[in-house]
C-alpha cells in the first residue's frame, strides 16, 4: 500500500497511485517497490524470519507491459527467492481487454509458483463465468461488502460458496470489528483482512509483530 505524507495533510494510495498513472511513473515506481519488497524478504530470511507469502499490488497499467513476466523472473533471480514466496494481485477489470493474453501472462506467473489474486472483487466486471477460466488461485471481496455486511449477507455468502466450488480460496477485505470477523467465520470465508487484526505497518513494526507472534 503507498500512502504520503505533504505539507497539506495525508494523500490516499487511491490518489497518489492516479496521479503516478496520470504522470506515467506507474511503472518504474512499482518495479521500485517490488524491488524493495524481495530485498527486504531477503534480509528477513537471513535473520530467520519466514513469511509464508508476500502478496503486492500491481496496476493495470503495469501489468500490461511487455517486458512484465520476465522483470518478475529475473527480479526472482537476483534476490534469491521463488515464486512460491510472491504474490500479486490485479483487480478484476484487467479482464475486460485482451482476456486470453491476460490469462496467459496469469498462467505463466502460476508456472513460475507465484500466487494470483483478484483484488477488490465485485467493484468490476464481477462475473463467475470468466473466474473459471482464469489462471487465479485466490479472489478478495471488497470492503465495501464487508462494511455493510448485514446487508450483503447473501452476496458474500454466494461469492464464497462459488468460489470454493472453483476451489479458489476467499479473503475478505477491510475487516475491523468482531461482530465482522464472526460473520465471515461462520460461513467459512478462509481469511481475513483488515484494522480488526493490524493496520498497514512499516517493515521495522512488521518486524517486531512477527517476533512477539513467534514467542
Amino acid at each position: 500500500m503507498f500512502s504520503h505524507y505533504y505539507t497539506y495533510g495525508f494523500m490516499s494510495p487511491a490518489v497518489f497511485i492516479k496521479i503516478a498513472e496520470e504522470a506515467k511513473l506507474i511503472v518504474p515506481l512499482e518495479r521500485l517497490i517490488i524491488r524493495q519488497v524481495f530485498q527486504q524478504i531477503k534480509v528477513w530470511k537471513r535473520e530467520g524470519i519466514y513469511i509464508q507469502l508476500i502478496s503486492i499490488n500491481i496496476s493495470v497499467i503495469h501489468f500490461s507491459q511487455e517486458d512484465f513476466v520476465e522483470f518478475f523472473a529475473e527480479a526472482l533471480k537476483e534476490y534469491g527467492l521463488t515464486g512460491k514466496e510472491i504474490g500479486i494481485e490485479v483487480i478484476e477489470t484487467i479482464m475486460m481487454h485482451d482476456k486470453q493474453e491476460n490469462n496467459h501472462l496469469l498462467q505463466q506467473l502460476r508456472q513460475m509458483g507465484i500466487q494470483v489474486s483478484i483484488d477488490d472483487f465485485g467493484t468490476g466486471y464481477s462475473s463467475f463465468s470468466y473466474l473459471n477460466q482464469l489462471a487465479v488461485d485466490t479472489l478478495k471481496i471488497d470492503k465495501s461488502f464487508v462494511d455493510d455486511f448485514e446487508s450483503n449477507s447473501k452476496i458474500i455468502s454466494a461469492i464464497i460458496s462459488m468460489s470454493h466450488s472453483l476451489n479458489l480460496k476467499v479473503i475478505a477485505e477491510g475487516v475491523e470489528t468482531d461482530k465482522q470477523m464472526a460473520f465471515l467465520k461462520s460461513i467459512r470465508c478462509d481469511e481475513v483482512q483488515g484494522y480488526l487484526y493490524s493496520e498497514p505497518v512499516p517493515a521495522h513494526e512488521l518486524k517486531t509483530k512477527l517476533r512477539r507472534i513467534a514467542n
